[in-house]
Formats: C-alpha cells, sequence, structure tokens
C-alpha cells in the first residue's frame, strides 16, 4: 500500500512509502507545500510530547466495559478535566495489561483544524514515537533526533522527552530490558552510567525516514470520528451527489427562487478564527519561570523526586500552583518534591508578601500549604513553602 507520512508540526518532514520500501522523502517549509497527489494514504505525525501512553490492567470483560472505566481509572494522572481528555486503545484482550494512548481533545481538534485548513487528507494521526523499529533482541527502542529522545517498548508503551529526561525514563523501564539506542555516542554515555543495565547500540537512523524502513506503519490512530478529516475521494463524491440533489430540486421548482450559496473563504476565515482562539488558550504549565530557565528547573522538580512518591501527583501540584506564584511575581529558586510534599523556595519582594502567598495557597481546593521558613541572600528575601495534598496531611504532619 502506498502511503506518505507527514509531520502536523514543524520540523515538517515527509515520507512516502511502500510497505518498508521508502519511496521519497524530504522536507518542506511549511504544511501547505507537502506533495501529496491524492493516491496515497496519509498518515499525519504528531510530537509525542502531547500524546501520554500508559500501561493499564482492569477486570472489564468486554471491550465497551473497559473502554468506559478507563477515563475513571486514569482520573488522577490528569490536572484538566477527565472530559478533556481523549483515550485510544488500539488492542485490547481480556485480563491483559492494556496500552492506552491520552491526549486532549483541545490539541486533537487543533491538529484537525490544520488538517482541514491545508486540505490534508489524512485518515490516521500517530505519535512520532510510534514508529520507531523494534530490534528482535532488545525489549526498548530508545532514538536520539536533535535534542529530544523518543523511547517505545513492544507493548507500545512510548513517550518523547528532552534528552535530559532520559535517566528518569530509565528509572521506569524494567532493569533486566534491553534498550536498543541509535546513536552510538549516547549509548556508550548511557552504559558507562548505567552499567547494571543491557543498553546496545543499533543504527537505526534518526529520522522518521530511517524508521519507517524497519518498522512499517504503526497501528494507532488517534482520530475520533468528529475530526477525522474526509478523504478527497470521498469529498469528490459528496460533491457531485450533492451536485445532482441541487439539479433535481431546481427542476423539481423551477418556479421557486432557489439562491444557493457556497463560500469556501468563510468557511476558511471561521477555521483559521477558531485555532487562533486555541493557541490563545494554551499556557504553559511553567510559564512563571525564569525565560531560559524552564529545562533546568524542570530538571530539579524530576530528579530530586523520591521513589516513593506517586509521579501523577508532581504535575498536578505544579499546575495547580502556578496561578498563586505568577500573580504573586515569585521567582523560583528551588523546587523539591518529596514524600508527597512540594517544598518551594523562592525570591519574594518583602516579609509581608509572606502571608498574601500562604493565603492564597491555602485557597487552592485540595492542598494545605504553610510557610517553612525565610532567609535573606544579600539584598533578597527568600521565603520557602512546604504544599501538601489535603489526602496527605495526616502522613505529612
Amino acid at each position: 500500500m502506498s502511503m506518505i507520512y507527514i509531520s502536523l508540526e514543524a520540523p515538517y518532514e515527509w515520507v512516502h512509502a511502500e510497505g518498508t520500501r521508502i519511496e521519497a522523502f524530504g522536507e518542506v517549509p511549511g504544511l501547505g507545500d507537502y506533495p501529496i497527489s491524492g493516491e496515497e494514504t496519509v498518515v499525519g505525525v504528531v510530537p509525542g510530547e502531547w500524546v501520554t501512553s500508559h500501561l493499564v490492567t482492569l477486570p472489564a470483560k468486554t471491550r465497551k466495559q473497559f473502554n468506559a472505566a478507563v477515563p475513571y481509572a486514569l482520573e488522577e494522572l490528569f490536572a484538566q478535566d477527565i472530559e478533556e481528555v481523549h483515550f485510544v486503545c488500539p488492542k485490547w484482550q481480556a485480563d491483559s495489561q492494556i496500552t492506552v494512548y491520552s491526549v486532549a481533545k483541545s490539541k486533537l481538534q487543533e491538529w484537525a483544524n490544520l488538517a482541514k485548513t491545508y486540505s490534508i487528507p489524512a485518515t490516521r494521526i500517530v505519535p512520532d514515537y510510534a514508529l520507531l523499529p523494534q530490534h528482535d533482541v532488545a525489549e526498548c527502542s530508545l532514538a536520539v533526533s536533535g535534542d529530544r529522545a523518543l523511547a517505545q517498548s513492544k507493548d507500545g508503551f512510548g513517550v518523547t522527552m528532552d534528552l535530559d529526561f532520559v535517566n528518569l525514563w530509565l528509572k521506569e523501564t524494567p532493569l533486566s530490558a534491553v534498550i536498543a539506542v541509535n546513536n552510538k555516542d549516547f549509548a556508550e554515555r548511557l552504559i558507562k552510567d548505567n552499567s547494571e543495565r543491557d543498553i546496545r547500540h543499533w543504527s537505526f537512523g534518526d529520522r522518521m525516514a530511517h524508521w519507517l524502513e524497519y518498522s512499517g506503519q504503526a497501528d494507532i490512530d488517534l482520530w475520533t470520528d468528529q475530526t477525522r478529516p474526509r478523504s478527497r475521494k470521498s469529498l469528490f463524491v459528496e460533491y457531485w451527489q450533492a451536485a445532482a440533489l441541487i439539479g433535481i430540486t431546481i427542476t423539481v421548482l423551477a418556479t421557486s427562487e432557489i439562491h444557493t450559496y457556497l463560500s469556501l473563504h468563510r468557511e476558511i476565515k471561521l477555521i483559521t478564527q477558531e485555532s487562533q482562539e486555541l493557541v490563545k488558550r494554551l499556557v504553559p504549565e511553567l510559564d512563571y519561570v525564569t525565560e531560559g530557565q524552564e529545562r533546568t528547573y524542570a530538571e530539579k522538580i524530576l530528579s530530586r523526586q523520591s521513589q516513593g512518591a506517586s509521579p501523577s501527583s508532581l504535575p498536578r501540584m505544579l499546575v495547580a500552583l502556578t496561578p498563586v506564584l505568577r500573580s504573586e511575581n515569585i521567582l523560583l529558586k528551588e523546587v523539591v518534591y518529596e514524600r508527597s510534599e512540594l517544598t518551594i523556595s523562592g525570591y519574594i519582594s518583602n516579609l509581608g508578601q509572606v502571608d498574601s502567598v500562604v493565603k492564597k495557597l491555602e485557597s487552592l481546593p485540595s492542598y494545605t500549604a504553610k510557610l517553612q521558613g525565610t532567609s535573606n541572600e544579600g539584598d533578597t528575601i527568600v521565603a520557602t513553602f512546604v504544599v501538601a495534598s489535603e489526602q496527605n496531611t495526616m502522613e505529612v504532619e
């Protein structure tokens, strides 16, 4: 089958493949420049940072029961309302561990708007890490691509991350797993730092075209029935069906005044406006951090997370605290997450600001907060606050 894989976000890579045979590939300036002829099946490729994978085991006897229960089983992992998240389960089998993928519905709609605006008939969309090939003797593949790392295991569990977070990913990967790495220098560095692991170099490339030579097509599809773009063939059929219907109607109602207005420009304008509104609502979770320091603070937060802590609690707490830290204009010095407590140290303008911060933190639903102490660093004041979830209050005290 003739397939063309195209990236829906920059850099705009494309690959024309016949099975695992690569016919052509390249990179274009924008979404409107892809060489789509209309004969190929189009697959949209999206950044894996937006698509989270989960390994789920539920006592469901049917796929329908499983699909209904998944959102509530994973609800604690998400900061946003669970109704705003779309879940995909490509393969299901009763009494088994199942890989489930999740993506924000707003992001899914944004991709759908882009596909419609630029006439991209993508029948499926897949996260980039789903294209990684799997070696026969390895349980996981890890690809270095620029300043990003993509990883996927044979059970479908995948992630796209900054290179700085690979060591954190390794902590979540079984010690017995054989890991195949595409970059020789990076593989040697990982072997040196993780001598207890079986890490091997496998040169399977760092671009989409290289991976598809080994892996063929991924069996994931993130589209919903509402967001899936219609193919050009279906649009062609619908056009002539509509034209025939209009012709019959005009013939039958020749004495009536019928005016049909088909305005493609108006439709494009509405789609563009909706897309812009979606972009305006996307606010980074850590946008209160000093510009250029985002990765440093995120690394500190994650690297100091204790093994006994719940990974899902950290992003939920950060999202809840972001508006308070931003409104008080607090510049972070250090963030430590340990034993379900988030300890935040930051620079404040004066001691009078302490009460205001504590009151705002205490007003957050489901969280308790207290001042741990203050100190002086030259002419600046450093305040340290401890925030915990109410369900862990007894443990904290």
